[in-house]
């Protein structure tokens, strides 16, 4: 995974199975950095409290209920574009 700035915004990218995914690097949890975290597969982990998100859709596996901020990423010709996607809604804090 790396890590950019974009307009004020850390955001974390990853690449898994060829495809590229792009999500807010801030866990909504406690603000861990979740580029600093382990990926495993689809899962990026928290590294301050292991909350445990899927990449492909922001929606945690552990706690249930949370989310985690996406972007649409885009590939072209090796460059990246990203475009924020309406938040899902966290029920856990």
């Amino acid at each position: 995974m790396i890590v950019l700035q974009l307009d004020g915004s850390a955001i974390a990218i990853a690449r898994v199975d060829g495809v590229v995914y792009a999500f807010d690097n801030t866990c909504p949890h406690r603000g861990g950095e979740l580029g600093r975290g382990d990926l495993l597969g689809y899962l990026v982990h928290c590294p301050l409290h292991a909350w445990c998100f899927d990449v492909r859709s922001g929606v945690a596996v552990y706690p249930r209920g949370a989310c985690m901020a996406r972007y649409a990423a885009i590939e072209t010709n090796g460059r990246i574009s990203i475009q924020k996607l309406p938040e899902q809604r966290s029920d856990t804090k």
